[in-house]
């Protein structure tokens, strides 16, 4: 041990020609030395001994709360940065998972809105998103089913005029039935149509619209009111709104002798009611007259009705982020009730 050391020394201490003595105590107690080490040039002694370096139970003393501390926090953070990671991955897998049914289920039942606020509102647009699909897809499937229901009716009776021959099959009879399938094919064709309409939205007076539609009914002898201030503007689709406006007036004045049409502005929003003195709608249907293709007299198929008016006015209004409620008047009538924002962005 003691040649050990004074090789070392030699070695790398550069200590030139200077001698380097040493020596070995041979002590047994731990406490005692067991090499002595001298320079004498320099009057420098060196006594080695062999004993335990007490500086690191020193060091763990005071270092060991300041690595437990460390240990642990690094435990709760990645604890809690693998339980963050999960609690938000979850519903985006569930998410994928729905979106890629989908396809092969067109009504799901609603994702669970759970989890951080963004991942709670994507999931409710997800989930709106899924509704509006599933009711395209649903609306279609009764369009088509209503469309041949209609059709087979005036077809039945031209391979009836054809069979019969005589007066049945006269040209006037056979047009009667071509003009009555071609009013149906061009109804449904608007409907689509008005589904995806793209005009721009612009700023339009809304009373002088109503009060404008209100004047040409007036003018080929209905009897119609309008009622409300002389300006509001509201940001629309021009041609679309005053469609639905017109299909709302056509059906009052359709099951009624007299309508009245009011506008007013509560906070920013313009409120529209048409009422008529009609027979009004039963409780039970006024959630189904607004369904397209739904007539609540199917005798009315017989003169090209389709039973679209609510139905366009409802898309066109529900495009412009407004609600058409429907509700009887007391005797009789009823009340067709618009709530139109007026800082209006359309829908896409």
């Amino acid at each position: 041990m003691t040649g050990f050391i004074q090789h070392m020394l030699v070695s790398r201490g550069n200590l030139g020609n200077h001698a380097l003595r040493a020596r070995s105590c041979a002590g047994h107690d731990e406490h005692m030395p067991v090499s002595y080490l001298s320079l004498s040039h320099e009057n420098i002694s060196v006594l080695v001994y062999n004993s335990h370096n007490h500086h690191i139970g020193h060091m763990m003393h005071w270092t060991m709360p300041l690595t437990v501390s460390l240990v642990f926090l690094v435990t709760i953070t990645l604890s809690l940065t693998f339980w963050s990671i999960w609690h938000i991955s979850r519903p985006l897998r569930n998410i994928a998972a729905q979106a890629d049914a989908f396809g092969y289920d067109s009504t799901p039942d609603p994702l669970p809105e759970h989890g951080p606020t963004e991942v709670r509102r994507l999931t409710h647009a997800f989930n709106r998103m899924q509704a509006r699909i599933a009711a395209s897809a649903e609306e279609r499937t009764r369009m088509l089913i209503a469309i041949g229901h209609d059709l087979r009716t005036p077809l039945t009776r031209l391979f009836m005029r054809l069979e019969l021959g005589g007066e049945e099959a006269s040209p006037a009879a056979m047009k009667h039935d071509l003009t009555l399938m071609k009013k149906m094919l061009n109804g449904t064709l608007h409907f689509l149509r008005e589904q995806t309409h793209a005009e721009k939205a612009e700023a339009i007076d809304l009373a002088s619209l109503l009060e404008s539609l209100c004047h040409e009914f007036s003018v080929v002898g209905h009897n119609i009111h309008y009622s409300g201030p002389a300006q509001l503007t509201c940001i629309c689709q021009t041609t679309p709104m005053e469609r639905a406006f017109s299909n709302l007036i056509e059906n009052g004045l359709k099951y009624g002798t007299d309508v009245t049409v009011s506008l007013k502005s509560e906070g920013h929003r313009a409120l529209i009611d048409i009422r008529d003195n009609g027979p009004g709608i039963p409780d039970n249907l006024l959630a189904s007259a607004r369904l397209p293709f739904y007539r609540l007299d199917p005798a009315r198929a017989s003169d090209g009705g389709l039973g679209l008016g609510l139905s366009i006015a409802d898309a066109i209004i529900t495009r412009h982020n407004g609600q058409l409620s429907l509700s009887n008047i007391k005797p009789h009538g009823l009340r067709a009730h618009i709530a139109l924002p007026l800082g209006l962005v359309s829908k896409p």
